[in-house]
């Protein structure tokens, strides 16, 4: 053990080298006696008795504090006895009640972090900055410390309380009478606050609201009679004054329903949304917009979005003797407004006159911004939301549906646009629209292409027709079981793509070239094809997403859709190498990591190597992964909390808000959770030899998870209210809280069989996270099988654990232990190790391959196989003690156990071993890639004849070979896993 610091007094330079080697050396007598012999001359203070208090490792606590002290910290912590500690217990006491109290910001801030570290529990310790702001009432360094230490911690009721305090003394100054309003609504926020707690702090916080805004209308009005020269009121001071202000009030009074007032406020000429307070803050004016629908002022809202609308049009922002009715100009040209008015219309008493007024005003809008897209798509939504006034009604969408198509057709956003109202034509409509948009895009082609400019324009407009049709008819349920459907679809996103093969060749390697969607729509419909039953559909969504890749490297959809599609196939070093072209960093750790990572412990545990990326990493380790990534996740943490002090200083109240909601979904995210568990998984089986553990994620889980896992970035074209299309070829259902669950049961048996004690606190979290889930959809089978056996397994524990009374039938016998623990585990792992070679994927009649599900039977398998062995010797050592089973009966089934775990993991090994030689077979490449690409005899494989003029056969059989040797390793990886005595690891 090292010392934490050593002095810069030079006299003392021979001391610290004495007491250093006493350190080293262990001699803790005689490093205890130097240290209280030179405390005796002079070096002793608070820090010091801080030090003796806590058997706690204080680097970063009292750095700053004499260095003897410090050293002194640690020479007691390395003491084995108890005595030293009931030593600091009593000087803790004598410190805590010390009178005067400590007032020393440094000694406080010790107290604190060692009372953290130490996990004390003495509830005088939350009382040390009260005494110390009691002691020194008008020392704000105190005030400001406690309370920005509290907003960090997230402990927003003790920040509310200093807050108040800091207020109360220092009336003259803003900073604390905003603290105390930010500290108040957030105090109410706080789950664990009672009913009483939460109505104190919201009235706390909207009267001191009040009085700021009471303060900045009678301010204004007493402005005139206040001489320029004079210290502004003392009412000024606490006033609403900047726009980030008024946002703070609108967010707080919005938390509270306080919904009117909150708009009389923004009305307010004097510090409403068009007041020199608000700034012309567009953001107000779409918090106004909310607030009207949310009261239902549905005239109100309409004349305030026509009034926005009308200042937004292009002629009148060019009339220079208009006077506007806002200063917003062309931003009200915003959907949101434009989606505002349409609701409007539509619940407004004198509904036909306003929708007539509506009508015109888009129409005149219309006529003057023909750039805008959103007069065009405003009268879309208008038809859909208006009920019709007669019968050319249904025409008359259908038609805007294709003009606003005619105008924008070349635009990407096209599709999104129209998607959420096209589905409400019916088959015929659909079908003519179909076929006129269709024509609309061949026209474009036919009028020449004279510039590169109008061929990428030909080209979008050709890709928007086909999102069209796979939305509205490829991917409906309806659509008949012929493949020919999906054959023709795929041949003309195929034709598309090749035609646009030359455009876009130019572009930076970041872009996206005009064609890319033509490929992907062909990737999709092949999916479909292949849950129809065509197994080497599956292969060609691979190999076109692969044609697509080697063109636009950086197609961030192609990349994710990949990724699915060589998981689901089981080739997952060629899902890595695809991952690691996303260059995953920062929040994408929580957005988008996870689908790669989830459940990587039970398809690819090992290390693997993979074509460098550009970072030029060449080995994926998932490992490694997850713990770059958990790294991540906790230093990104610290960085938020430390951030807080920030906000608060520069008084950004508002953006403070937005900045904690984060850091709160970050400490509670589902992802973290989820890699958090897989690593566990990964140490279990030996794949990590680090000293990294995340195991203190897990037991301090909160109760209420947050999700900012992402499925947006997957491309969807599927028909309107049907199932998204990444569910489609997921490698089991998404995790949800029930798999959270059954992972933390796990944890939390390891923890008992490996000697330390079940977590209360985590059970707690656990019962809250099960009842969320207690549906189990993001279970596999397997894992549906693993939650029974665990839960089996922890009741036997508790039951052998109870105290035996005289009186107490035996609740156990080993008949129970029998029926609930070895048939069902012998009899799940023989079904399981039976079933792994139907489990392999057929592509051809005599080809298979090791997809998802085999790998996860085969590592959930064994992950079971040292978990239930240790379980039930873990019964048989506590049995001894409390004799509620047969001891000799008992250790005779756990021999048992562990007899039967080789010939298991044999079985298991001799199945990849087979697979692994069928897969490797001379020759095997070029099959896959005729089943591709098909064969030139087959004319009537209309996807292979398009396929087979798009991609070379000797490409084909490249990739063909990445994806055998993917498998390979797939199946190398479960033939290395061994469990000598009892632990598990990868050879």
């Amino acid at each position: 053990m090292e010392l934490l610091a050593t002095t810069t007094n030079g006299r003392r330079d021979k001391n610290d080298v004495l007491l250093q080697e006493l350190v080293s050396a262990k001699n803790w007598k005689q490093a205890l006696a130097n240290c209280e012999k030179r405390l005796k001359k002079g070096e002793k203070s608070d820090g010091f008795l801080v030090c003796s208090v806590f058997k706690a490792p204080l680097t970063s606590i009292l750095t700053n504090l004499d260095n003897m002290e410090v050293n002194k910290a640690h020479i007691l912590l390395a003491f084995p006895d108890a005595q030293h500690q009931k030593q600091g217990t009593e000087e803790l006491g004598a410190l805590l009640e010390r009178k005067p109290p400590i007032t020393d910001v440094k000694i406080l801030l010790a107290i604190e972090n060692a009372a953290e570290l130490r996990h004390a529990t003495d509830s005088r310790i939350a009382t040390i900055w009260d005494r110390a702001v009691g002691g020194n009432p008008k020392n704000e360094d105190i005030y400001k410390v406690w309370i920005r230490r509290k907003f960090k911690k997230g402990d927003y009721k003790a920040a509310q309380k200093g807050a108040m305090m800091y207020q109360k003394n220092f009336p003259q100054k803003r900073e604390p009478f905003f603290w105390a309003i930010l500290s108040s609504h957030l105090a109410a926020e706080v789950p664990s606050a009672t009913e009483g707690e939460r109505n104190l702090y919201e009235t706390l916080a909207y009267r001191f609201l009040s009085k700021a805004v009471s303060d900045a209308i009678n301010g204004e009005k007493t402005q005139h009679e206040t001489n320029s020269s004079s210290k502004p009121a003392l009412r000024s001071i606490r006033a609403i004054q900047t726009s980030d202000d008024l946002q703070l009030l609108v967010a707080i009074y919005r938390s509270q329903g306080k919904y009117k007032e909150t708009l009389a406020i923004l009305d307010d000429p004097v510090i409403g949304l068009t007041s020199k307070i608000g700034g012309k803050s567009w953001d107000l004016v779409r918090e106004k917009i909310e607030l009207l629908e949310v009261c239902e002022l549905w005239r109100d809202l309409w004349q305030f979005c026509e009034q926005l609308l009308l200042d937004a049009r292009s002629d009148n922002l060019k009339d220079s003797e208009r006077s506007p009715h806002m200063s917003f100009g062309a931003f009200g040209d915003d959907w949101k407004v434009w989606k505002g008015l349409i609701t409007a219309s539509a619940k407004v008493s004198n509904r036909k006159l306003v929708a007539d007024l509506t009508e015109d005003l888009i129409g005149s809008f219309r006529d003057l911004s023909p750039r805008s897209r959103h007069p065009l798509l405003a009268l879309v939504l208008f038809y859909s939301t208006i009920p019709p006034s007669a019968n050319s009604h249904d025409e008359a969408q259908l038609f805007c549906c294709k003009r606003y198509f005619e105008v924008f057709a070349a635009k990407p956003a096209c599709f999104d646009d129209l998607y959420p109202y096209v589905h409400l034509l019916d088959v015929s409509q659909c079908a003519t629209f179909l076929s006129e948009i269709s024509t609309l895009a061949k026209a474009r082609g036919e009028t020449g292409l004279n510039s590169e400019s109008q061929r990428a324009a030909w080209i979008q407009a050709e890709i928007n027709v086909l999102k069209f049709g796979y939305s509205l008819v490829v991917s409906r349920r309806e659509v008949s079981e012929d493949p020919i459907i999906f054959e023709a679809f795929i041949s003309n996103c195929l034709r598309l793509y090749k035609a646009s093969s030359s455009s876009g060749s130019d572009l930076p390697a970041t872009d996206q070239r005009p064609g890319d969607d033509a490929a992907i729509l062909a990737a999709m419909a092949c999916i479909h094809l292949f849950r129809k039953g065509q197994s080497a559909a599956l292969l060609r969504c691979a190999i076109i997403l692969e044609r697509l890749l080697s063109h636009s490297k950086h197609n961030y959809a192609a990349q994710l859709m990949i990724i699915r599609v060589y998981i689901y196939l089981g080739a997952i070093t060629q899902a890595a190498e695809h991952y690691g072209k996303l260059d995953i960093k920062h929040i994408q750790n929580h957005t988008t990591a996870w689908i790669l990572l989830t459940r990587i412990s039970t398809l690819h545990p090992h290390a693997v190597q993979v074509k460098p990326n550009s970072l030029g990493l060449s080995m994926f380790d998932p490992a490694s992964a997850l713990n770059k990534a958990l790294q991540w996740m906790n230093k990104s943490e610290i960085v938020m909390k430390s951030g807080v002090s920030e906000f608060l200083d520069n008084n950004s109240y508002y953006n403070l808000l937005s900045h904690l909601e984060y850091v709160k979904t970050s400490e509670s995210s589902f992802a973290k959770y989820t890699f958090a568990c897989e690593f566990a998984r990964l140490k279990r089986l030996g794949c990590w030899s680090n000293e990294s553990d995340y195991s203190s994620i897990l037991s301090t889980m909160k109760p209420k998870i947050a999700d900012p896992r992402e499925t947006a970035a997957y491309p969807n074209f599927e028909a309107y209210g049907q199932t998204q299309f990444e569910q489609y070829l997921s490698s089991g259902p998404m995790p949800d809280n029930s798999w959270l669950a059954l992972q933390l049961r796990i944890f939390n048996l390891f923890e008992i069989v490996n000697g330390r004690s079940a977590n209360i606190a985590l059970e707690e979290t656990l019962k809250s996270i099960e009842e969320s889930g207690k549906n189990a959809t993001g279970l596999t089978r397997q894992e549906r099988d693993v939650s029974s056996m665990i839960s089996d397994l922890l009741g036997l524990i508790c039951s052998v654990a109870e105290s035996k009374s005289k009186n107490q039938p035996p609740s156990l016998d080993s008949l129970n232990i029998y029926e609930k623990v070895e048939v069902p585990w012998l009899a799940q792992a023989g079904q399981s190790v039976d079933a792994l070679p139907h489990m392999s994927f057929k592509l051809l009649a005599e080809f298979e391959i090791p997809h998802w599900q085999y790998l996860h039977t085969a590592y959930t398998l064994m992950d079971l196989c040292q978990l239930v062995p240790s379980a039930m010797e873990h019964i048989a050592s506590m049995n001894r003690s409390t004799k509620k089973v047969d001891q000799k009966l008992l250790e005779e089934k756990v021999a048992h156990l562990r007899k039967m775990i080789p010939e298991i993991v044999s079985k298991l090994h001799q199945a990849a071993v087979k697979l692994q030689s069928q897969l490797s077979e001379s020759g095997l490449e070029k099959k896959l890639a005729l089943t591709c690409l098909g064969s030139s005899d087959n004319t009537e494989d209309v996807i292979g004849v398009n396929l087979r003029e798009l991609i070379d056969s000797s490409w084909a059989e490249q990739v063909s070979m990445k994806l055998l040797g993917s498998w390979k390793e797939a199946l190398d990886g479960v033939t290395r896993l061994r469990i000598p005595h009892g632990e598990m690891t990868i050879r």
